[in-house]
């Protein structure tokens, strides 16, 4: 069930310094002015951005995505609608960030930067939108082929996600955190979708007993006799 990861990232660097595949940037619902890092960015780019969002009527609406295609430092530039801000929260981020990733992945991309200050609002702090934003990503970036027996090679993924952001902060343990639990739930789902001819009921012990010992924890396994005399009959 071993995949190769995807290494994740923050940066505070300058937008118009970023080197990437694509730049994702959220805009709520009928604010689609360039915060000042972003006209920045336009500025670079002959107003390009601007332009776009006028001539393709962007209007931030949930779930409204949009495509620039810039072919410079950054290829592509993905806009992205959260809604109308009253109704924002870490959900709306984390459906948004989960489907934009897995919509760059099967498009081919290998690598992508957030900008995670166009993702805040005022219910949450930087800590809690980059431990989000990682967290969602890499959970969007989830799929079960490791049955897949055609065409391996031509399995797309996601090799590198760079959080930009403008704070001086360090997100390692958000970053950390999000990577532990991402794999975590990545090697439950990976066993929920395993064959039940492969995962049996031994199978699913033996796995449980290699990950305690990696843990250094206790694991007990109960067999069908002290099932019985527990009388959990119905399990």
């Amino acid at each position: 069930m071993d995949k190769a990861a995807t290494s994740v990232k923050s940066l505070k660097i300058g937008l118009s310094k970023i080197k990437d595949n694509s730049l994702i940037i959220g805009f709520f619902k009928g604010k689609t002015s360039l915060i000042v890092e972003l006209k920045k960015l336009d500025d670079d780019l002959g107003n390009i951005i601007s332009s776009f969002i006028k001539s393709s009527n962007f209007k931030g609406e949930k779930g409204e995505v949009k495509n620039i295609f810039i072919n410079k430092n950054i290829k592509n530039i993905v806009l992205v609608g959260l809604g109308e801000e009253e109704k924002y929260n870490l959900d709306v981020l984390s459906n948004t960030i989960a489907d934009v990733s897995k919509r760059l992945r099967d498009n081919g991309t290998e690598s992508f930067g957030i900008y995670s200050e166009s993702f805040k609002n005022s219910k949450f702090n930087d800590e809690e939108t980059v431990e989000k934003i990682a967290l969602s990503a890499l959970m969007g970036l989830y799929k079960f082929d490791e049955y897949k027996t055609k065409d391996k090679d031509k399995i797309k993924s996601i090799k590198e996600i760079t959080i930009i952001t403008n704070s001086n902060k360090n997100f390692e343990n958000q970053i950390k955190y999000a990577s532990v639990a991402a794999d975590a739930v990545t090697k439950t789902r990976d066993l929920v979708n395993t064959p039940p001819n492969v995962a049996t009921p031994a199978y699913v012990a033996d796995y449980a007993k290699g990950l305690a010992k990696k843990a250094g924890l206790k694991c007990m396994i109960f067999d069908e006799k002290q099932i019985a005399k527990m009388k959990m009959g119905c399990f």
